[in-house]
């Protein structure tokens, strides 16, 4: 509500402050999507009895259809 009262080019000058266009690193060697914030937690996080595990499964490489899907802990091809 409060971006209706700035002018186009305040809104825009604002918006690329944020640096949408630029990957958010997720791990060495993937570079993770654009658009987005990057927020590291403190390892003591995983420690917690609260703690979820994140259900995003990454995995690095191509995105090609031809290339076959990685394989699971269990020996099985991930195809979800």
């Amino acid at each position: 509500e409060v971006e209706s009262f700035l002018s186009i080019a305040s809104r825009t000058r604002y918006f690329e402050e944020f640096s949408f266009s630029v990957p958010v690193p997720f791990d060495s060697g993937d570079v993770g999507p654009p658009g987005g914030f990057q927020r590291l937690e403190h390892a003591a996080v995983r420690a917690s009895k609260y703690y979820v595990p994140d259900r995003i499964l990454r995995s690095t490489g191509t995105a090609s259809a031809l290339e076959p899907w990685p394989l699971q802990d269990d020996g099985e091809r991930d195809e979800e």
